[in-house]
């Protein structure tokens, strides 16, 4: 497969939410309340953040059912409901409930990973948010910056290769977990460099829409969901 193929899937996605906007910018705009409230936690109660970020991830998967949907149903030429589209998850339940489970027990791990890097590597005491930030901005706390991103590579690479194409193949094909997952680890193996290029553009799209404070995931949230459809259909279906 063509190294470029992943900006095709991002122009696909792109073409789903112009094709039907309103039930795709629905899903975005519950994206960007998600990271609004994250946001807000963050700010004024940081202990909860972590929890209220595992709750997201939890939901995520069950969101991304429905543009998953919109996106086949467009490709089927049918009417999109969006209605239908917030019940998708029910396809599959069970193998999808597996997979969130897996997925978060991956989460839990890599914040006990933190949480021990931070112990190692960070000196001074925990930090606050502003100190934090400021720390890193001016390249202070090099050794423990080198350090989280390491951990922090390691454990998303894992979830990006067990993802990939995951909850799209079982929406639509109803298998399991496993074999979902296993799926996803051999479309990674036969498409390295695609791959590559579409982990990067979603690492790229979804900083960028942190840094606009969520504002750009009301469009972003959308485009990538349908456009991870379309990564499903070249490699898999």
């Amino acid at each position: 497969m063509p190294a470029l193929s992943a900006l095709q899937w991002l122009q696909k996605g792109a073409d789903d939410l112009r094709r039907c906007p309103l039930p795709s910018l629905s899903y975005g705009l519950i994206f960007f309340l998600m990271g609004q409230a994250l946001l807000q936690v963050f700010r004024h109660a940081t202990e909860y953040s972590t929890t209220l970020a595992v709750i997201f991830l939890l939901l995520g998967p069950f969101l991304a059912t429905g543009l998953y949907n919109i996106s086949r149903q467009l490709q089927q030429d049918k009417k999109v409901s969006f209605r239908k589209t917030t019940m998708s998850w029910q396809y599959n339940l069970p193998a999808i409930a597996v997979y969130v489970l897996v997925l978060a027990v991956i989460v839990l791990i890599f914040m006990r990973a933190s949480l021990i890097t931070f112990a190692l590597f960070y000196s001074g005491g925990m930090p606050t948010v502003g100190r934090f930030v400021e720390q890193l901005l001016q390249f202070q706390q090099m050794e423990f910056l080198i350090a989280y991103t390491l951990v922090t590579l390691f454990f998303s690479t894992i979830i990006f290769l067990i993802s990939v194409v995951s909850i799209p193949l079982m929406m639509d094909k109803r298998t399991d977990a496993i074999i979902a997952c296993i799926t996803s680890l051999r479309v990674v193996a036969a498409n390295p460099a695609a791959m590559l290029i579409w982990a990067i553009l979603i690492l790229l799209l979804i900083g960028l829409s942190m840094a606009s404070q969520y504002w750009l995931l009301m469009v972003v949230g959308p485009v990538l969901g349908h456009a991870t459809w379309h990564a499903y259909r070249a490699t898999v279906a």
